[in-house]
């Protein structure tokens, strides 16, 4: 077993900045190895709007983030806290080939506008694939800290790797995940799966207090909770330092949401449901750096190459019918995406030429066989999760894997339509496999000691369950090359301290073809490095 503790806060206030859609700057690349000469005449910021005291009293607090890369293209965020309330204020930008900022390849100014809650929001196109770049923002005589993001490839690709992160409640501890990851140099990225916040209201038994102290309803609280979050030291890292791709799950709006209502939401009291469904969404448009038309879909595929297919869906509020009581009375018009997602799904999965394709989704596929039956899941809609192995079968077959989150627990499964029946056999009869992350600080709901004793069970009573994790939080990260999909498992102590130790839990192998694991108890090499913002 191999452990490492890490505690990266971060001790300066890091600057924020603010939203705009569609922006798209050119770029010219970098000046050696035969790439395009560095760009010249890039304005200054002495040059700028921004540095004319517009918003003096401005912090960046919130921090920077980059999301959604693509091959020549990166989302910037940024958030600027005024200290009154301007209807905008000019925010200047600059992105780089190196942390100190010399040699630019991008610079320009954006307005934050009080109508987006004074969050940016930027496409910086036209840049070289497979680069990193470090990027900054300024107004009023503040800077903000270096960011760090990485573009796709193009062609092939020998290795990827990515962080995969879910269910990350504050009020129920520290982010010690984000702090592990956001010390590594070898990601390409950090993929949150869902209930990147929750919105549910401050309680005595919670360890932390939450902002506003009750439960979300409007966009100002939603907004709130978001910068909360934001202000939170090791995520503000994790961000810093990795392109983010993210989803939605069911606590940006509220607990078991569908696409009409959710249970714990009563019209009666807290309004129209799509009143306050719009509210979340608009304010985690304004928040997260997810290149996605604010009004449109959320699901989106990132293209790396000739090695893998990010397809990231939205099992939460774009079609979810609503969820049944009793598992026997599914039908199967059922939709868990929706029939316009499905289609959609249907037509990426036809057309990847990738070597492997990713799902990332938030609720888990595999079945189970419990008492509590599992309706929120996939195993509430069979139909639906038969038409998604209809598609895999049709065109993904040994070469998809179903990236999870939502549940509190670690997984890995093999995904097959039949498991319990008599003579599964995962080496004939799988599909693909699911690796599902546990939270980041929510727990499964069992004691930790009947959660060990139900995992050490599991891989008896189902035989699809390679290994699973019930009484840890923590993240998991799978790293992706031409022959193989290896994800490695990582647990978590002391979330509810200001500090944590993090320790390997377990490691699989899936081999191209092969949708079959095979389980490993040594970690893959683990760099960290200089190369991180500084």
């Amino acid at each position: 077993m191999a452990s490492r503790r890490t505690f990266l806060r971060t001790t300066a206030a890091v600057a924020g900045a603010a939203l705009t859609t569609g922006l798209s700057t050119g770029l010219s690349g970098c000046d050696d190895g035969g790439l395009p000469p560095l760009p010249r005449d890039l304005p200054s910021y002495e040059d700028s709007p921004a540095s004319m005291g517009s918003a003096p009293a401005s912090l960046f607090t919130h921090g920077v983030a980059s999301g959604d890369p693509s091959a020549d293209s990166v989302r910037l965020w940024t958030r600027l806290t005024p200290s009154d309330a301007p209807a905008a204020v000019p925010v200047y930008y600059e992105v780089a080939l190196d942390p100190e900022l010399r040699r630019r390849v991008a610079a320009g100014t954006v307005m934050a506008m009080a109508e987006r809650d004074y969050c940016v929001q930027l496409d910086v196109s036209a840049l070289i694939w497979g680069r990193t770049y470090y990027y900054r923002f300024q107004s009023g005589g503040r800077t903000s800290l270096v960011g760090r993001t990485r573009l796709a490839p193009v062609g092939d690709a020998a290795r990827l790797c990515f962080g995969v992160v879910s269910c990350s409640n504050l009020a129920r501890g520290w982010f010690h995940a984000y702090d592990h990851l956001a010390g590594r140099d070898d990601l390409d990225g950090v993929l949150h799966l869902g209930d990147f916040l929750y919105e549910s209201a401050s309680s005595v038994e919670m360890p932390r207090a939450v902002e506003p102290a009750n439960e979300l309803l409007t966009l100002s609280d939603y907004r709130t909770r978001h910068a909360q979050y934001r202000r939170e030291a090791s995520l503000q890292e994790l961000l810093r330092q990795n392109p983010l791709i993210a989803v939605w799950d069911d606590h940006e709006s509220v607990n078991n949401a569908h696409a009409t209502g959710a249970p714990s939401h009563d019209e009666s009291t807290d309004g129209p449901w799509a009143t306050r469904k719009s509210a979340a969404q608009q304010a985690y448009y304004e928040w997260m750096p997810v290149r996605a038309p604010e009004g449109g879909p959320l699901y989106r595929t990132l293209r790396y190459g000739e090695l893998l297919d990010v397809v990231m869906l939205d099992t939460r509020l774009e079609g979810r019918d609503a969820q049944i009581d009793d598992l026997s009375t599914d039908t199967p018009e059922r939709s868990l995406l929706g029939a316009t997602q499905e289609a959609w799904l249907e037509t990426q999965l036809s057309e990847s030429a990738a070597r492997w394709v990713v799902l990332g989704q938030q609720v888990m596929v595999g079945q189970l066989d419990l008492p509590v039956e599992n309706n929120d899941q996939w195993d509430g809609y069979a139909h639906a999760r038969e038409r998604l192995f209809d598609a895999i079968e049709a065109h993904t077959l040994g070469r998809t894997v179903v990236l999870t989150g939502d549940i509190h627990s670690a997984w890995a499964n093999q995904l097959a339509r039949s498991p319990f029946a008599e003579g599964f056999t995962p080496s004939r009869d799988s599909l693909a496999v699911e690796f599902v992350a546990p939270g980041v600080t929510s727990t499964f709901p069992l004691p930790p000691t009947i959660g060990a004793a139900l995992a050490r069970s599991l891989p008896e009573t189902h035989p699809h369950v390679a290994w699973a994790n019930l009484s840890h939080r923590g993240f998991y990260a799978p790293e992706t090359t031409t022959e193989r999909v290896s994800a490695d498992w990582y647990t978590l102590d002391g979330v509810l301290e200001d500090q944590g130790e993090i320790t390997f839990a377990a490691g699989v192998d899936v081999l191209h073809g092969a949708p079959v694991m095979a389980l490993r108890e040594a970690p893959l090499p683990v760099r960290f490095g200089p190369e991180r913002a500084g």
